[in-house]
């Protein structure tokens, strides 16, 4: 009898002992899907915030005058923080440079320039870089539109 009495104690001990592991796995479990689902949002919204900048770079350069052809690369006139930082609300906040070098050190072809932009929501940056070149007329349709005046008229003519 006062072998069994002993057991008792010994099972309470064990038991105790795989709840208290088993408790930690739990925590740990739910502590990485929840330390992974913030690296997800914030990667998305590091995206985001990449994507509206080369929006807003795309959108300057349509609305100036002339494509910067050579020299210092450009960058957005609009308020940042002492790093270059531009907020936005609620989604992290994102730098471009808009640069007539190509990442080669040579000037861009056909005059077009590079757009470098960076997203960063909380410890995740994510960068874009494109290249845009003006609007340059078509000259197949323009020929194909002169052509067929010619014959309009040609055709008139007769």
């Amino acid at each position: 009898m006062k072998q069994q009495r002993g057991s008792a104690l010994a099972l309470v001990v064990g038991a105790a002992s795989v709840l208290f592991v088993l408790t930690g796995v739990v925590y740990t479990y739910f502590q990485m899907n929840a330390r992974t689902h913030l690296f997800k949002m914030n990667r998305v919204r590091a995206e985001m915030a990449a994507e509206a900048g080369t929006a807003l770079a795309l959108h300057h350069l349509a609305s100036m005058e002339s494509i910067p052809q050579a020299g210092a690369p450009v960058v957005l006139p609009l308020e940042t923080d002492s790093a270059g930082w531009i907020s936005l609300p609620d989604c992290g906040s994102f730098r471009v440079v808009i640069d007539p070098m190509n990442g080669l050190g040579g000037l861009c072809s056909n005059g077009a320039v590079e757009v470098r932009s960076q997203g960063m929501s909380g410890d995740v940056i994510r960068d874009i870089e494109l290249r845009a070149a003006p609007a340059y007329p078509q000259v197949l349709l323009f020929s194909q539109t002169m052509v067929f005046l010619v014959v309009t008229l040609l055709m008139e003519e007769l």
